[in-house]
This record gives structure tokens, sequence and C-alpha cells, in this order.
């Protein structure tokens, strides 16, 4: 038993070490997975990875290639990420420093396994990888892309019958739009997630492991595409049964796929086992470099300003007066809010539009950030659930996403937003003081839909977006009866 035991023991100590190096990404992960807005999805992922890994450190046999530290390739190559993530955590967003903390402790779970399982370990990868992942930031980043890769193939897919108009299907003189919450963020996890367990099931080695994966994003992108296209097609509304139901279904197909071609990359794969030999023991130099290197990143991220914090904005804005004609009257935001506003780069205020019961939040911005989030996160934030809503499209055709809030109290809110982009001239922080109607004045504008389509347009080299005024309406939800 102890020559079980005591490897065990070994590896989550090397485990433990480089996530007290990481300790500020691993607290990033663990407010983000408790956070109203957030997800436990990247947690349960975690959690069952750490899961089997013990499992396989357990069931291993004892061979000589059983030591107390990680091999000495896979130690370096924790090292070297330890180090890439204390470079640049002060620079990059939370998402890619927690990546690139995973990473690292993912070597040192892989180098502490025998020689023979850890070439059929690279399956751990793609798991852990799930770790950091909330929908909502990786939304942001990649929904845009992802939504107008489905929008063309789906167009491709109904031969013709449709046109591709950005994220939206034009048909029969109406367009439907993928989209945010259909842009198949879930699909593409999920599918990330069983290609990761497949290839440590079928202990695939590492190109059949990175085939299988690039397999699952394929499929995602199909699927998704595949989706769309019968959405469109059988004019199914979004709030339908039936939508929700499609889409279960596609991925059961997309599933069912990415098993046969396992099944064949299983197949494929050479039964011959090469003569690699007993893997080099990392030495007293490697191991060293490997402890300073995670002492003095955890001391770098303990100094003060290590982590950069939020500072509030200075920036003021000369907000407007009227709504469509209704009277803007300032209220306070609440106070679930401060966490999500506090380093927001610009200036916000929130409004009561006259006697109508509408709420406006609006937020300036001169640069393409991260904190212009969704307005859902900050719905979420108050507690409550918000259920997406078919997009609409305005008297000056600009394109407003929306969802419905529902309360803990029980009470319903239609919340709708958009992002307009001001033209060069309106860069002077007077820029709603000109007119009194911002309805008015934001006819002409360039708008988006949501905060990802939002982000890539402002944030592309040569982009002439030079300030953005995000809108946020919310109005009581009315009912028939």
């Amino acid at each position: 038993m102890t020559h079980i035991v005591r490897p065990a023991v070994a590896g989550l100590f090397w485990v433990f070490v480089v996530a007290a190096a990481c300790w500020a990404a691993f607290a990033a992960m663990w407010e983000r997975w408790r956070a109203p807005w957030g997800s436990s999805w990247g947690a349960w992922v975690f959690c069952a990875t750490l899961i089997i890994w013990t499992r396989m450190v357990l069931n291993t046999k004892a061979t000589n290639d059983r030591h107390d530290a990680p091999a000495r390739d896979w130690l370096i190559a924790a090292t070297g990420f330890v180090v890439l993530y204390a470079a640049l955590f002060p620079h990059v967003p939370k998402l890619v420093s927690c990546e690139l903390a995973v990473m690292a402790v993912g070597c040192v779970m892989v180098g502490v396994l025998p020689a023979e399982t850890r070439r059929v370990s690279w399956g751990l990868f793609p798991l852990l990888a799930q770790a950091p992942l909330v929908s909502t930031a990786l939304d942001f980043y990649v929904g845009y892309p992802l939504r107008l890769c489905a929008t063309k193939l789906a167009a491709v897919m109904l031969l013709g019958n449709v046109a591709a108009v950005g994220t939206g299907l034009s048909t029969g003189g109406n367009v439907v739009f993928v989209d945010a919450p259909c842009s198949g963020i879930r699909m593409l996890s999920a599918s990330l997630v069983l290609a990761g367990a497949l290839s440590l099931l079928l202990r695939f080695r590492l190109i059949p492991t990175f085939a299988l994966l690039a397999s699952s994003v394929l499929l995602a992108l199909f699927g998704n595409a595949h989706r769309a296209a019968s959405l469109v097609l059988v004019n199914i509304p979004p709030d339908a049964p039936a939508h929700a139901l499609i889409g279960i279904v596609v991925f059961a197909e997309c599933s069912v796929l990415l098993l046969l071609i396992a099944k064949f990359l299983h197949r494929r794969q050479t039964r011959r086992i090469s003569p690699e030999g007993v893997a080099s023991k990392a030495g007293p130099l490697v191991k060293l470099t490997f402890l300073l290197a995670c002492a003095a990143t955890a001391g770098l991220t303990m100094l003060p300003g290590g982590i950069p914090a939020a500072t509030a904005s200075t920036t003021t804005v000369a907000w407007p007066k009227t709504w469509q004609g209704q009277t803007l009257s300032p209220i306070p935001l609440p106070s679930e809010w401060d966490s999500f506003l506090s380093g927001f780069p610009g200036a916000w205020a929130q409004f009561r539009v006259g006697d109508t019961g509408k709420v406006v939040l609006m937020r300036y911005c001169t640069i393409a950030t991260r904190m212009l989030h969704p307005a859902e996160n900050c719905y979420l934030a108050l507690g409550g659930d918000c259920t997406p809503m078919p997009s609409l499209r305005d008297e000056q055709g600009h394109v407003w996403s929306r969802f419905e809030y529902t309360a803990p109290d029980g009470a319903k809110r239609t919340v709708s937003q958009c992002y307009f982009a001001l033209s060069e001239i309106d860069t002077s922080r007077q820029l709603p003081a000109r007119v009194d109607d911002v309805s008015d004045w934001l006819r002409s504008a360039t708008s988006w839909s949501d905060a990802s389509a939002w982000y890539w347009a402002s944030s592309m080299p040569g982009s002439d977006v030079r300030a953005t005024l995000a809108i946020t309406v919310a109005e009581p939800t009315h009912t028939g009866g």
C-alpha cells in the first residue's frame, strides 16, 4: 500500500504548490463559480477531473518510473506556465490568467503519473480547461464569431433559400436573428468535455486526442448551424417548447457522431508500445527552479498593486433630459451593481422615464473593454432569473437584444439592450448635451444588439468606434388577460 499512497501524497503536494503559486487565479475562479451571474459548470468538471486523476494515480501499478516529483519535462513545462502566468496576469483578462494557471496544474498532475499512463493522459487538459470558463465571459469574447459562423453555415444548409445578414437569416422579408443565447457556447463546452472524457476512456495518445478535440469543435459548429437552420425552416418561436427540444436533439446527434469518430480513431491507434524507456527524473536544479518560480509568483500577486485594483471613473457626462419625449429623472443604482461598475472606464447613470414605469441605464466609454458587460450580469446579481426573448428591431432599424427578468419577489420586467457607436465629433464628453432627446440623437448611429458584437467591432484594428453609449431599458412585463 505504501508504494501507492506515497506517490499519491507526493503528487498532491506538487499540485498544491503550483495552485498556491497561482492563488489569485483560483480565487477568481472561486468567485466566478459562486457568483449569481456565474456558473458551477466549471467547478463540477474541475472536481470530476481531480477525481479521475486520483483514480489514475491509485490504480497504476508500482514501476521504476514512480517518483515523488513530476517528470523533468513536465515540471519544466509547469514552470514555464507559472512564469508566463506571473508575467501576464496584470495585463490580460482573468480568463487567460486562469487558463494558464490550470495548465500549470495539469502539467504537474500528468507529470507525477508513470510514463505509460502519461502517454494516454492528454484528455485531462481539455477537462481542466473548462474550470475557468463562465458562459457569460466566454460569450463576450467568442459569442459573436460563433454566431456569425453558425449563420453563414445555416444559410448554406438551407440551399440559398435564405440569406445571411450579419448574425441574422433573412427569409420572406423577415430576419430571424441568431441571438446571444444561441451562440453555441454550451454545446461547444459540452463537446470538448465529451472529447476529453473519451480520450481518457479509450487511452488516446497525443495525436488521436488532438484529432478528437478538433472533431468536437467542428461538430459543435455544425450542430449550432444545424439548429439555427432547423428553427428557421420550421419557423419555431424562441419561447416554444420545441425550441429547446431541437437543441437537445441536435446535441445528441453530434454526440453520436463524436462517438463514432472516437471509435474510428481507437481502431487506428497503434497497439505497439514505443520503446521510450523510463522518463528522466527531475533533478535538484529543476525542482529548485520550479519552487522558486512558484514562490516568486505567489509573492508578486501579494504585493500592493500586484493585482490591478479597480479604479473609480472620473469621466463626467452631461446626460440627456428626455427619452422618447418623456422626462428622465436620475435614480440611484442598486448596491449589488457596485462590483460591476467600480472599475468601469467611463460614466454611467440610471433614470426613471416619466411615469411609464420604465427604467433606463446608460453607460458611456471610449475604449473596448470587458467591463461593458451584458445587462444580464447586473440583473442576475440582484437574484432571480433571466429568460432570453427574441430580439426586436425598432423603427430606426436598431436591433435590441431582450430578456425577461424575474425578481425574487416574482415581479417580471422586460429588459432590452443596445450598444451605440458615437461619431468622431461626439467624443468631447459633451455628447448628449447637444440634444434633449437621446432617442432622436441616436437615430442614425451604428448599433449592435449584444456586447460581443460591439466588442469585436470596436477592438479590431482600424475600427472607427471612438466612443460607445450602451443603453438598457427595463419595463414591467405586460401580460394578457
